[in-house]
């Protein structure tokens, strides 16, 4: 009896996988394998959601949040939070997983997210320099491999991705030490974790402290109490934070022209210039020629 070609090549009935409303893929999705050759930038610009990235293969240079160009390999995980911007170029062939996720994710079903917050370092300051990297679970990563393995064939159905959700998470919270957790998620975790959630959704799409707190519809008062117990800086303070954030990531990570990045944040060139010399003590083009990695 040959029975190699009754052994199943891929997924059965694709076209109804595909048809079906429940098919997600794109932003919607909650999973995404992200494949990058050598010497290729990916970028997520203020992602919609926390994320977070599994690296299963291969070498990447990472900029988010505080940090710009730090190498990660293969076997380490690290979230990206939601408004923060992703940048990834590849120094050799790259495989990553993303794994989205709103708020109310709990690690199981008797312990939420929020219950981190005791486990966060005492002394540690929620702008800290870095992101935590937590080295993948070797039966986490056997986990991963075989999520990317049936998504590859093309079951993307929202029920499978929500029920891998569901169970990558119980690992996380099985395998893994409370304070590891509290580390990595520590974006995410504050005195008022629903404030915080709202000022990383919005702040995005805002420029100024008075928009956001017409957003929040909040008095100045109470804003400003609410910011610093979550973050533990002042709301201007932050706001900075970002702003060169963003452009240390466009100036390092990207070959954009400096004129073309002015013009994507509504500055002037000059602007730029002074802007980074105050805060980074160099022009753009001597940051860039620092600190890229080309």
């Amino acid at each position: 009896m040959n029975t190699k070609n009754n052994k199943p090549q891929g997924l059965l009935y694709l076209e109804e996988h595909i048809a079906c409303k429940n098919y997600l893929i794109g932003d919607r999705a909650l999973f995404e394998i992200i494949k990058l050759e050598t010497g290729k930038l990916f970028i997520r610009e203020s992602v919609g959601r926390s994320t977070l990235v599994f690296l299963l293969s291969g070498k990447i240079r990472i900029s988010t949040r505080n940090v710009v160009n730090r190498e990660v390999e293969a076997g380490k995980m690290f979230l990206v939070a939601t408004g923060d911007s992703f940048y990834g170029r590849a120094v050799t062939d790259v495989t990553l997983l993303r794994c989205s996720f709103t708020q109310e994710i709990a690690l199981c079903n008797k312990f939420a997210l929020k219950k981190l917050q005791g486990y966060v370092s005492c002394g540690e300051p929620e702008e800290n320099p870095g992101i935590a990297l937590l080295a993948i679970h070797p039966l986490l990563q056997q986990e991963l491999e075989l999520t990317s393995s049936i998504m590859e064939k093309g079951l993307l159905c929202s029920h499978y991705q929500r029920l891998k959700q569901d169970i990558i998470f119980m690992e996380l919270r099985g395998l893994y030490k409370r304070e590891e957790l509290a580390r990595m998620f520590a974006p995410l975790i504050g005195a008022d974790d629903d404030f915080k959630s709202r000022i990383l959704e919005i702040y995005p799409r805002v420029s100024t402290i008075k928009e956001l707190m017409g957003e929040l519809q909040m008095s100045h008062a109470t804003f400003n109490r609410k910011f610093h117990n979550s973050f533990n800086i002042s709301p201007k303070q932050w706001l900075i934070q970002k702003k060169k954030e963003k452009l240390f990531r466009d100036i390092v990570m990207t070959n954009l022209p400096i004129a073309e990045i002015a013009e994507k944040y509504g500055f002037t060139v000059n602007y730029v210039t002074s802007f980074c010399k105050e805060h980074f003590g160099k022009t753009p083009t001597k940051l860039r020629q620092e600190h890229s990695p080309q």
